[in-house]
């Protein structure tokens, strides 16, 4: 699936935290700063959308805390996200908590439970806005949406090695419908529930790439 987002800014929670007014009263929101101008083709780091939906461009000069894949390193209970060149919010995600079961309720909400296949269930709690302005930096055969669903989420061991296998059978039956994360996001939504993967590990790192291209999403360590 290709999404662009052009002159769009990959940004760290505390950023995007920033987009709320400083104080009352205060008719101008504090200024977001976006990680660098945009650049026609991507690269693997991490800061605005190039002309293929993906973030480019290093963000090294704009103190944006990047990990060595050049995903951005987010911290659970603050806000991520896209800003366009005027640091506006256009996508905002939330990692609010992470646990680790072992059994789930099934998705059939038969009062049946499924068994983690690796070891344990990593389940994500997500909170996610987009704006209805998102669609004003799509173009052509771009999709105006993002997808939340487990195949953008990805498990890395501490040495940053991505995990196979964490989309199980059981992970895919844990939880109703009413509690997973809607599989995509659409201008104007506001959207909360859970990502569930099924791993072996108690240490690593949670990562959100819905363009699937290394270096252009955020992690979380857990």
């Amino acid at each position: 699936m290709k999404n662009t987002t052009r002159f769009l800014a990959v940004i760290p929670l505390l950023a995007l935290a920033a987009c709320s007014t400083s104080a009352a009263g205060d008719a101008e929101p504090t200024p977001l700063p976006v990680a660098s101008a945009a650049p026609t083709t991507a690269t693997t780091g991490d800061a605005t959308i190039g002309s293929e939906g993906t973030p480019d461009a290093s963000a090294s000069a704009t103190g944006i805390p990047t990990a060595p894949t050049g995903d951005v390193d987010a911290t659970i209970g603050q806000q991520v996200g896209l800003v366009d060149s005027e640091g506006a919010s256009q996508f905002g995600l939330t990692l609010t908590g992470i646990s680790f079961p072992t059994t789930c309720a099934s998705r059939l909400a038969d009062g049946t439970t499924h068994t983690s296949e690796n070891g344990h269930f990593l389940v994500a709690d997500i909170d996610a806005t987009m704006a209805t302005t998102y669609t004003h930096h799509t173009t052509g055969e771009d999709q105006p949406f993002l997808t939340l669903d487990t195949d953008a989420w990805y498990i890395a061991d501490t040495n940053g090695v991505l995990q196979d296998n964490v989309n199980t059978v059981s992970a895919y039956g844990c939880y109703p419908t009413g509690q997973r994360i809607t599989p995509f996001i659409n201008p104007g939504e506001h959207v909360t529930g859970k990502v569930v993967l099924d791993t072996n590990l108690t240490h690593g790192y949670l990562i959100y790439n819905p363009w699937g291209v290394t270096g252009s999403g955020w992690r979380w360590t857990f």
